[in-house]
């Protein structure tokens, strides 16, 4: 039988907003990202010389991802816009 204590357990706020940080899906991460789900399973693995990995939280053989960090994450990656690709050509060319 539980203690009181532990059914009216609540998660603790974010004390920088005050709101709980919502916990997320692979399903819900491709859709927010608006990605296949294969291709958030890709993103959560590490490989040497590319962008960080998909923050996640394993629980048995199902992944979890915290929106926040998932935001965080998605923030940080480098804008890959028509200058990214016009840098990148030039330097391609000078060689």
């Amino acid at each position: 039988m539980k203690s009181k204590a532990q059914s009216n357990a609540q998660p603790t706020p974010n004390p920088i907003v005050g709101q709980v940080s919502k916990i997320m899906t692979v399903q819900q991460v491709a859709e927010l990202l608006q990605i296949p789900k294969s291709s958030v399973y890709e993103k959560t693995r590490s490989r040497p010389n590319t962008t960080p990995p998909l923050p996640c939280r394993r629980l048995g053989k199902y992944l979890r991802f915290d929106f926040d960090s998932v935001m965080r994450w998605f923030s940080a990656l480098p804008e890959s816009g028509s200058r990214a690709r016009r840098t990148a050509a030039r330097i391609v060319a000078a060689r």
